[in-house]
Parts: structure tokens; sequence; C-alpha cells
């Protein structure tokens, strides 16, 4: 976890820089439900887990998380907002289905 501590969050002001977006908070833990979250009040929290995972899926995840900045729901403009930043996103995706059970069990 610590390794995480290190290295996700300057991943997160990349990210959050490019998409013009500003969190309040970065936490990085240890979740078994979810690999990211963003609150309603701008605090992104990512698993640490991330860190496992390729650096592009890993950055869509951040990606996804930072969208909720701009949009806070799932809605088109949300995923049009998100697609713009991780083009590949549903290959993540899929990348993700396919590898999460064994993550998880980290």
């Amino acid at each position: 976890m610590t390794q995480a501590k290190w290295a996700l969050p300057p991943r997160v002001f990349i990210w959050a820089e490019r998409m013009r977006v500003t969190p309040r908070a970065i936490t990085i833990c240890d979740t078994r439900s979810r690999w990211g979250s963003c609150s309603s009040k701008g605090r992104i929290m990512l698993c640490w887990r991330l860190i496992l995972m390729p650096e592009a899926v890993r950055d869509s995840i951040i990606i996804h998380e930072l969208g909720h900045l701009k949009h806070f729901n799932h809605s088109r403009d949300f995923w049009d907002f998100v697609d713009q930043f991780d083009t590949q996103r549903r290959h993540h995706q899929t990348w993700l289905k396919k590898n999460t059970a064994a993550l998880l069990a980290r």
C-alpha cells in the first residue's frame, strides 16, 4: 500500500490538470468492492491495487473518478467527457472484467 500512496497521487494530478478539474483530496485505501470513488465534496478515493494493473487501465479508473468532478453521475455528458481522455475505455473495461477476481485476491 505504501507504493500506491507514492505512485497514484501524481497520476491523479497529471490527469486532473489535463481534464481541468481539481480534486479536494486523494485517499488511497484497501477496498474490495470498488476500484475508486469520488465524493460530492470532491474527494477521490483509490484502491491501492490499482498499482497492480497496466498503467493505461489504472489511468482509465483515475479518469473515470475525475470525470465525476465535472459530471457527478453516469449521464451521456459524463461518458462523453471521460471518452475525450480515455479513448480506449471499453478495452480497459474488458481488461478489468477479465482480471478483477485475480487482483482482488491479493
